[in-house]
């Protein structure tokens, strides 16, 4: 933001102090006004920038060029600085985000419980489809985060509620994570080829089971969310 240090009553300086720690500020003091002796450029810039904290001092007349050169060199600056400020924000727009929704299709009981015992432990919302026609029924309903999807289940199979799935405008870009139970050569590329995007056999290791969970997830915040995906990023490193 450029500012006139010597706007009418001293207003380009109320100006520059004031968000000197925000957008960057480009302090300009006009040469020849009635009144004023400009100091040298080197004395003009060292008083700008002590007293406005502004990262460049330019003199009036401006040159074209003196000002792409200082904002060339401004820029990087303040892009830094917003995604500086961006990631100490990081935790608090992470936790504005809401619970991801995963749509849990399984017909054993006892995977049931402890499938969704650990999910919501991990701060999941769980919803449950014990067939495949439930599955595809929830999946309209309640456009999920993500789709754990048991391939053996009386009625309608996972892989004919995967395909069903996929078919639809509403529920097809769902991430869909296909289980089995019953391992055979070519179920990871039938689960595949019917539109599944991950493919684990039984028993389900659940650390491995929530980092492909995430890994989703990570992809779909990163297509939705520009800003999402670089809090997701740098804080993978931390």
């Amino acid at each position: 933001m450029p500012a006139d240090t010597l706007a009418s009553g001293g207003l380009g300086s109320q100006v520059a102090e004031p968000i000197q720690h925000g957008s960057s500020v480009r302090a300009a003091a006009p040469a020849g006004r009635a009144g004023y002796t400009p100091a040298p450029w080197t004395a003009l810039a060292a008083q700008g920038k002590k007293r406005l904290g502004a990262p460049a001092y330019l003199v009036k007349p401006i040159v074209g060029l003196e000002l792409q050169d200082v904002l060339a060199t401004i820029a990087p600056r303040a892009a830094a600085q917003a995604e500086s400020t961006m990631l100490l924000e990081a935790p608090d727009a992470l936790q504005a985000l809401p619970a991801p929704v995963i749509l849990l299709a399984e017909d054993e009981e006892h995977n049931i419980y402890i499938l969704s015992t650990y999910l919501e432990a991990k701060g999941y919302q769980l919803i449950v489809a014990r067939n495949g026609a439930e599955a595809l029924e929830r999946a309209h309903a309640v456009s999920p985060t993500l789709i754990v999807m048991d391939i053996q289940m009386p009625g309608m199979d996972g892989l004919e509620a995967i395909q069903r799935i996929r078919a639809n405008r509403t529920s097809g870009m769902i991430p869909i994570i296909a289980l089995t139970a019953l391992a055979m050569p070519g179920d990871r590329e039938r689960c595949l080829a019917a539109g599944a995007d991950e493919y684990l056999s039984k028993p389900v290791s659940m650390k491995g089971l929530v980092a492909t969970i995430e890994a989703h997830l990570h992809r779909a915040t990163a297509s939705a969310s520009p800003i999402h995906a670089l809090i997701w990023n740098k804080l993978a490193v931390l």
